[in-house]
């Protein structure tokens, strides 16, 4: 697996670093609900990295394994909704 390094992004300017925060999560501030999720989906992926040591983006398994992976994610989503469900009817 290719090791992944963490790289800096600068502004247009060249000047200073991107911070994920500043400029791109409080550029949605009409919106908390977008910012949270937009945080989420950046602790999601610092998971992903460390836990297969490469970005997405890097990630070469290929179509099946990303079928694979995508199908198990559903199958897992299948199941707290039946849970849910279940708690809605007082099971």
């Amino acid at each position: 697996m290719k090791q992944y390094s963490t790289s800096t992004t600068f502004s247009q300017d060249h000047k200073q670093p991107v911070s994920l925060e500043r400029d791109v999560i409080n550029g949605f501030d009409k919106d908390p609900i977008v910012q949270k999720v937009i945080r989420k989906f950046a602790e999601r992926s610092e998971v992903g990295i460390k836990k297969y040591n490469t970005t997405l983006q890097d990630n070469n398994d290929g179509l099946l394994k990303f079928l694979t992976h995508l199908q198990e994610e559903l199958m897992d989503a299948t199941l707290y909704v039946e849970k849910i469900k279940e708690i809605i009817d007082g099971k």
